[in-house]
């Protein structure tokens, strides 16, 4: 499903907290302006719907909220005059420079760049739009088939992901690994998760071989 940031929000500034957001469910598969959410903090692993390699993060403060800090950890180019060795005052950088607490991921990093720029090529707003209509076309079949679907039924509140319950969830992983389709299996529930890049095709021979395991 997919949370109303705008309405969380809300309720964290009546009770003066911050708001905080692990967008890695969501990052790649549907757009988010921190600005117009007002987000205090955001963090995420691009190694999925973002399509970047594992060991890359990132990592979103406001300036709001960042003077509130109080950041345990320092890095060599986290500090004003970093290469100045034999200064010892940790006075840290104005901006995001101030996070970095060690070496840079430099071929993660360059992976990721290259995830972004596919996502550049098709274009963000194409890529969601296509997410949205894989997703509905894999929940109306799923629906069809007669699967116990638990993703909401309005489009607004589902997110990339289809989930339906099923007892034998772990084996039905295992029979679709075998014919190269990979699902997820998560206590008694199967996830299927098409990206802009699946075809309609592809949804339906998922979800008629999970038929077929339950008819064998």
């Amino acid at each position: 499903f997919t949370l109303d940031l705008a309405a969380v929000k809300a309720i964290c500034d009546r009770h003066d907290a911050l708001l905080s957001v692990d967008a890695i469910q969501g990052l790649g598969a549907r757009q988010l302006d921190v600005n117009k959410v007002s987000v205090d903090f955001l963090s995420s692993g691009v190694q999925k719907w973002q399509l970047g390699p594992q060991g890359v993060g990132i990592m979103y403060v406001s300036t709001k909220v960042q003077d509130l800090i109080r950041q345990s950890h320092v890095g060599w180019i986290s500090v004003q005059n970093a290469w100045d060795f034999f200064d010892y005052v940790l006075d840290l950088q104005e901006d995001a420079r101030r996070y970095e607490n060690g070496t840079f991921n430099a071929v993660g990093i360059s992976g990721y760049h290259g995830a972004l720029s596919f996502f550049e090529q098709i274009g963000f707003d194409e890529a969601e739009r296509r997410v949205r209509e894989i997703t509905t076309y894999t929940f109306e079949r799923a629906m069809e088939l007669g699967f116990d679907v638990v993703t909401p039924a309005e489009e607004a509140l589902r997110a990339g992901i289809v989930t339906f319950r099923h007892p034998q969830a772990e084996e039905v992983q295992k029979h679709l690994q075998q014919r190269k389709m990979v699902v997820s299996a998560r206590v008694g529930h199967v996830r299927v998760s098409p990206h802009f890049y699946n075809l309609r095709e592809e949804v339906d021979a998922v979800l008629s071989s999970v038929k077929e395991f339950q008819l064998a």
